[in-house]
C-alpha cells in the first residue's frame, strides 16, 4: 500500500492507496494559464480517446473535465492555480456503475464495503517565472478485500489506456497554452 507522496492536495484526501498512476510534463507558461487550460481541456478531437471512452461505455460528454463531473466525478478540491482534485466512489468494474455524490469530507469518511475510492489530481508546480510542471496523479483505494479483488483486473485492464489518455491530456494542455505540440 502506498503512503504519502508529497502532493499535499492528494495526501490530504487520500494519504494511503493501493493503486497509483502518475504523469507529468513541464510547460513553458505561468501557473494561471496552465490551470485554466486544465480546467477547460477537451479530448473530444482525439478519435482514439473517443473510441476508448466508447468501449468503456462512457458518454462522449465525458471527454472534458466538466463532462467527467457530469458523469460522476466530484470536485473535491479546487485551489487555482495550484491544485484541482476530482474524486469518485463507486464499483468502477461494473458495466454501469453507480457513483456516490460526495464532497471532500464525505469522500474522506466513506468506508462502505464493496467500493473503490479514486482521486484524480492535477498539480501545477511553478519551476520559474514562466515554467510550470503539470502533474496528474490517480490514486485508488478499495474499501475492503472483496472490492480489491474486483477492482484489480479492472485496473490491470484499463491502466495502460488510462495512462495514455492522461499523457494525451497533458499534451493537449501544453498545446492549448503554448500553441506547440509535445
Amino acid at each position: 500500500q502506498g503512503r504519502v507522496s508529497g502532493n499535499p492536495a492528494l495526501d490530504t484526501l487520500m494519504p494511503a492507496w493501493d493503486f497509483r498512476q502518475h504523469h507529468s510534463m513541464d510547460i513553458a507558461a505561468g501557473a494561471d494559464a496552465v490551470y485554466a487550460a486544465v480546467r477547460h481541456a477537451d479530448l473530444s478531437a482525439s478519435a482514439s480517446v473517443r473510441l476508448l471512452f466508447g468501449l468503456r461505455g462512457l458518454p462522449s460528454s465525458a471527454l472534458s473535465l466538466d463532462g467527467m463531473i457530469e458523469y460522476g466525478f466530484n470536485v473535491l478540491m479546487d485551489q487555482p492555480p495550484q491544485d484541482l482534485v476530482l474524486g469518485i466512489v463507486g464499483q468502477l468494474w461494473m458495466p454501469r456503475p453507480v457513483f456516490e455524490r460526495l464532497d471532500a469530507e464525505g469522500f474522506r469518511a466513506f468506508h462502505r464495503p464493496g467500493y473503490v475510492k479514486l482521486v484524480w489530481g492535477f498539480h501545477m508546480e511553478p519551476l520559474g517565472s514562466h515554467l510550470v510542471r503539470l502533474t496528474t496523479e490517480t490514486r485508488a483505494l478499495p474499501t475492503d478485500g472483496r472490492a480489491r479483488l474486483c477492482f484489480l483486473p479492472y485496473w490491470i485492464g484499463i491502466r495502460p489506456f488510462s495512462g495514455w489518455i492522461r499523457r494525451q491530456l497533458l499534451a493537449r494542455v501544453r498545446r492549448d497554452v503554448t500553441g506547440t505540440p509535445t
